[in-house]
């Protein structure tokens, strides 16, 4: 397995200290910042088990976002902060700005894994100037669209498993949607009703016991990275996270004037991978990728390690064309 270093950081974003690790340090790689997900989701803490399948592909920093992990333990909750895109995309710019000056680069790579590709998406769409490679992993598209293929999904696992309760439970939840054309939000409280049936079918991600090993073993964890994870989200944070699942990708211009690549897991229903296949189709842009994990979800970095790290050294490619 590969050797690695890594370092970690403070540094004032946003009026805040925000959280940066940076591993491995590899003197010429080219610097990939992850972007996490939730909102509110930290994956910091999860580096430490991909780094050794990622080698010295790049210089990965991973960054714990305004409200999450680390970056959430540093600084006092402000019951003032009005959580927006636009707070997170200015963050971003910052933290993209810092790693510009900090490794003497023009341009970094993104990875956006799940709202981290909502962000990430944005930002290579407003300043190509500054990514030199988008990645998006467990892409974000559309969510009302994303809604109605879990759900048929979902019927189908029912029907096989002749559950007529969870069928009844299925058709509360969205006895509309099927007459309804287009768009359709759902409500928070159906939403938590979709995913607890989708859990109950392996059609959504969980906490494995796998996962919450490697996140407690890693070598900069501490006890206090289990508070915010614990916490009771606060009010205001439902309102970004209904604003979130109105997101629609294909709003956008699909002109990406910058070399992209989407790696999705061939079981993932949050982000269902046909919608971003067909998503992808449209785009345009100089190089373009599309990597089909088998057998993984998406975690898809987490499931399948070796395939994915397979991915990122083609998608690393396209900048070295």
């Amino acid at each position: 397995m590969y050797q690695y270093t890594w370092q970690t950081e403070y540094t004032l974003i946003g009026g805040i200290k925000q959280y940066l690790l940076h591993m491995p340090i590899s003197t010429g790689a080219p610097v990939l910042l992850y972007l996490h997900g939730g909102p509110g989701v930290p994956e910091s803490n999860l580096a430490f088990h991909y780094a050794p399948y990622w080698g010295n592909l790049f210089t990965v920093v991973h960054w714990d976002q305004r409200d999450a992990g680390k970056t959430l333990t540093a600084n006092p909750p402000s019951e003032d902060t009005i959580f927006s895109i636009e707070l997170f995309l200015d963050d971003l710019d910052a933290v993209v700005q810092h790693l510009k000056i900090h490794y003497c680069v023009e341009k970094i790579v993104l990875l956006g894994h799940s709202f981290g590709s909502i962000l990430g998406s944005l930002y290579a769409l407003a300043c190509p100037e500054n990514v030199q490679l988008y990645i998006g992993v467990g892409q974000h598209i559309c969510m009302t669209q994303n809604d109605r293929f879990a759900i048929q999904r979902l019927r189908e696992a029912i029907l096989a498993a002749h559950h007529p309760r969870d069928s009844i439970r299925l058709k509360a939840i969205f006895s509309a949607m099927s007459a309804t054309p287009g768009p359709l939000p759902l409500a928070s409280s159906k939403r938590a009703a979709l995913h607890h049936l989708l859990r109950k079918y392996g059609l959504n991600l969980s906490l494995s016991p796998r996962l919450i090993c490697s996140f407690i073993k890693n070598p900069t964890f501490t006890l206090s990275d289990l508070r915010p994870l614990l916490r009771r989200r606060r009010p205001y944070d439902a309102s970004l996270v209904e604003m979130l699942f109105t997101f629609d990708l294909q709003t956008h211009s699909p002109q990406y004037n910058l070399p992209l690549c989407y790696i999705q897991g061939e079981n993932d229903y949050q982000t269902a991978t046909p919608l971003v296949r067909k998503y992808f189709n449209t785009v345009l842009a100089p190089r373009k990728q599309f990597h089909l994990i088998r057998d993984a979800g998406h975690n898809t970095m987490f499931d399948q390690p070796e395939q994915f790290a397979q991915a990122l050294a083609q998608a690393r490619s396209m900048i070295e064309a």
